[in-house]
């Protein structure tokens, strides 16, 4: 009898030992898996800080200037011994050579009495003379049109006016020269092939010796 009641006690410790013994196993496991849980959802709250890519270009220290050429637009009025005759657009800093390409000159013109390489401005009247209309000795011309582009820079400081290139409003400019005189200066050149000298203007109705005095140092040809 007392056999048996040892037994039934020893069983009964076994099983209380052995409930303590799951209990504690089921605490580990729960412990662990709160921690594992606790660790997941500290890693997802957590940001993630990636170095910032600017998507901005440095500036430049020097901007590349952008070298415009524009070049102004002028019209040249060309008359004479060319086969197209009229007013032509041009571009500043071209020459009379440039021009006449467009006008295509005759075969008769005379091309020694011009200065092919001259450079054009706005409103200039162009005058290709026919072979046999310049009776001036092409030196003497050559000599004379060299010296009226150096005195024009060194006159008093005003500038010349080409008596058969200016147009009606660049005569008015000369002194003494009214819009009659102008008009009369333009028929002659146009009827007579353009003045050969600068005295040659006192053909004009008004310009005598004394008005030819006082103009002769604005004008040229």
């Amino acid at each position: 009898m007392n056999n048996f009641l040892n037994k039934s006690a020893m069983l009964d410790k076994f099983n209380a030992h052995k409930q303590l013994v799951g209990i504690t196993v089921v605490t580990v496991i729960a412990v662990v898996i709160l921690l594992i849980k606790s660790i997941t959802m500290t890693h997802s709250n957590e940001t993630i800080t990636e170095p910032k890519v600017s998507n901005e270009l440095p500036l430049q220290n020097e901007v590349t200037p952008q070298i415009e050429e524009r070049q102004k637009q002028i019209k040249v009025d060309v008359k004479g011994a060319v086969k197209y005759s009229g007013v032509y657009d041009a571009k500043q800093g071209e020459r009379i050579q440039d021009v006449l390409k467009h006008a295509e000159v005759l075969p008769n013109a005379d091309l020694d009495a011009v200065n092919l390489s001259q450079e054009i401005r706005d409103a200039l009247v162009i005058y290709i003379p026919f072979k046999g209309e310049v009776k001036t000795d092409k030196f003497t011309l050559y000599q004379s049109s060299a010296s009226s582009v150096q005195s024009n820079v060194q006159n008093n400081g005003h500038e010349k006016v080409n008596i058969n290139q200016a147009e009606q409003s660049q005569l008015e400019e000369i002194p003494g020269i009214g819009p009659k005189k102008a008009q009369d200066i333009i028929k002659y050149r146009t009827d007579n092939g353009g003045f050969k000298s600068i005295e040659e203007i006192k053909e004009i109705r008004g310009v005598g010796d004394k008005t030819y005095e006082s103009l002769k140092d604005y004008i040229e040809v």
